[in-house]
This record gives structure tokens, C-alpha cells and sequence, in this order.
């Protein structure tokens, strides 16, 4: 299952004007057309009119999130390809740019972050903004719990979690991006704004609230 080419750039040219509209307090976005672009940081897409080539990001994400027991960094970059194979029904990859790597269990060192099976469930209907919004979410430690043993990649970081914050998110007040409605009502279907919720039954177990994280296991990040 894939897009035409003129599918393709239209769906890129929809995640850029999305991307943009959500640009903010929390998001700093920047699109490029190109790996090289990113990398040097030249040749910024600046205007709608170049939308439709904007295949790579460089997100800012300012969520105080933590870096290890007790340490906090107020921002974190994150890199986003979408020039994968199959892009929408593939996730794009993704790549931490910052030199301190979130105390998570959703993020490691040369690794993609670990989005869970969110992206492939929707089959295609989430937008570069949904990616966005629930990255910040797990940069705020802020969503609905997995059960099975999950640690994901950092045992250490969710039981540090459980102990110093329970079931609190990092920042409690902390406002996430809103996709434009005026935008999205048309390109994907309209659901609750938790992002974490299901709207299908799936091999992830949701707990109570009062645990984020259950003991004794590994499953997928």
C-alpha cells in the first residue's frame, strides 16, 4: 500500500502547514528538503509554496524533561526523516540531534525514539503533528499506562519515575500543541485529543492510572 507521487506531496504539503500552525511555545519546527539540508542547517523551507518537498524536520521540543536522577534539561532536538519507504502508512525515522539523551524509557542513544505501535494502528491517518504532540507527551512523562513489565529501554529511568513522581507527569501544567482543526477536520478522522488512547483493541494492556509501569519484564518500547 503506497501513494502516487502527486499523493505524496500533498500529504507532505499538509503535515508542513500543520507543523507550522502548531509551531509555539512547546514545538520549534524546521523543514528541509533534503538530509544534507538538515545537517548543515541551509536551505530552510520557509514558504507553503515549497511544502510539498518538505521530507525532513528538526523539532526543538522545549518540555523540561529529565536526563537522569534529578537532572533536567530544558529543551530537546529531535530529527525526523520522511522520506522512509510507504510514508504515511510507515513511520517516518527519528533520531536524537541533542548531546544529553532524555533518562527515558523511550529514548536511547543512536537509536529511533521508541513510539510504540501508535503510528502502524491508525494505518495511515496520523499526521506529522500527531508524532509530535505525542512526543512531547512522553518527554513529559505523561501517558496512558502499559502493562506486561514494560521498561521499554531504561529500567532505571521508570523506576526512578515511580518512586520520586508516582503517576505525575514531569510538568502537570504543561499546555501540549494543538492540531488546527480547520486543517485536519478533512485529513484524518476526528477522535479524543488523548493520544495515547485506543480506538482499537491491541496486545498492550492499558493499567490503572495509579502505576505507570509494571515490574518483571521487557516489552516493546
Amino acid at each position: 500500500m503506497s501513494l502516487t507521487p502527486a499523493q505524496l506531496q500533498s500529504r507532505l504539503a499538509l503535515d508542513y502547514r500543520i507543523v507550522q500552525a502548531m509551531a509555539g511555545k512547546v514545538l520549534r519546527p524546521e523543514a528541509y528538503r533534503t538530509a544534507e539540508d538538515l545537517e548543515r542547517r541551509t536551505n530552510q523551507i520557509s514558504s507553503e509554496r515549497d511544502s510539498h518537498l518538505a521530507t525532513r524536520y528538526l523539532v526543538t521540543f522545549r518540555v523540561p524533561t529529565l536526563i537522569g536522577r534529578g537532572r533536567f534539561v530544558d529543551e530537546t532536538v529531535i530529527g525526523f526523516d520522511l522520506a522512509v519507504r510507504d510514508y504515511p502508512y510507515a513511520e517516518p525515522h527519528t533520531w536524537i540531534v541533542s548531546k544529553h539523551v532524555p533518562y527515558s524509557p523511550h529514548f536511547r542513544e543512536n537509536y529511533p525514539v521508541c513510539i510504540g505501535e501508535v503510528w502502524c494502528e491508525e494505518e495511515g491517518s496520523w499526521l506529522l503533528g500527531h508524532l509530535l504532540r505525542h512526543i512531547a507527551r512522553l518527554l513529559n512523562w505523561d501517558e496512558v499506562a502499559r502493562g506486561g513489565g514494560y521498561v521499554g529501554w531504561n529500567r532505571d529511568a521508570v523506576e526512578y519515575h515511580r518512586r520520586t513522581y508516582g503517576n505525575r507527569p514531569l510538568n502537570p501544567g504543561l499546555q501540549y500543541p494543538v492540531l488546527p482543526l480547520a486543517l485536519t477536520h478533512d485529513a484524518t478522522p476526528q477522535r479524543d485529543e488523548d493520544l495515547f488512547a485506543r480506538s482499537r483493541p491491541t496486545s498492550v494492556v492499558a493499567r490503572p492510572r495509579g502505576d505507570l509501569f509494571t515490574q518483571g519484564g521487557m516489552a516493546r518500547p
